[in-house]
């Protein structure tokens, strides 16, 4: 926190980018194991010492300092809707990557010299051109990667449609088998079970199912995402 309020002070200006780096998990069980094994959503892993951020206290910071324009984990897994709920409101874009990431980073150099080269891009603008670049970087060099920016006003009404569905599926409940098997076979992002794709689980369930009411429900995500 010391740090964003010494930055905005000693150097301010019209709009704010957050970078934070390091390891991340987003919300699921640390592999990074310094205590004992607990349900975990941090980022920010200090290897040595075991020092990290939980995404409350993220979320902390970027309310208590102000919120900023542009907010970015550059680290792995932390591109979940559970994480991005926490946040929302302090951010107007949010970036991230579902998967893991390579051990390099941001590709700073570049994403610096296009900023450089265009000060007068709209904040939306410089939010996509973090992945862009990001993914043109790893394309040549012949790796694979995710990332993408959102933007956080869309939070809300995407989080209020997963509500819907996850209530039509709870009031339905005959279909437990169906959830369960999508949740097994969608797709899997760093071999660790519980960090699931949303939209291929929500497909696999609305492929089986016999509820008009949870299809329903299911395409009305599908189609927001």
């Amino acid at each position: 926190m010391e740090f964003v309020q010494w930055s905005k002070a000693n150097y301010p200006a019209r709009r704010y980018m957050l970078i934070v780096w390091n390891h991340g998990d987003g919300w699921t069980y640390s592999p990074f194991r310094f205590q004992e094994e607990e349900t975990t959503k941090y980022i920010s892993w200090d290897m040595k010492t075991g020092n990290r951020i939980s995404i409350p206290q993220l979320a902390q910071v970027l309310n208590e300092t102000g919120g900023t324009d542009i907010y970015a984990s550059d680290a792995c897994l932390m591109q979940m809707a559970s994480v991005v709920y926490e946040i929302f409101e302090s951010a107007q874009y949010i970036v991230g990557s579902e998967e893991a990431e390579h051990g390099e980073g941001y590709p700073y150099n570049y994403l610096l010299y296009y900023l450089a080269q265009n000060p007068g891009m709209s904040t939306e603008d410089a939010a996509n051109m973090i992945p862009d670049v990001f993914a043109q970087y790893y394309l040549a060099a012949g790796k694979g990667a995710t990332l993408s920016a959102i933007r956080s006003n869309t939070v809300p009404t995407f989080a209020k449609l997963v509500n819907d569905w996850a209530t039509a599926l709870m009031y339905y409940g005959d279909e437990a088998d169906i959830v369960l098997d999508a949740a097994k076979n969608a797709q899997l992002y760093w071999q660790h079970p519980s960090n699931r794709d949303l939209y291929h689980f929500i497909q696999l369930v609305m492929s089986k199912s016999k509820n008009l009411t949870v299809v329903s429900f299911g395409q009305c995500v599908l189609n927001y995402m």
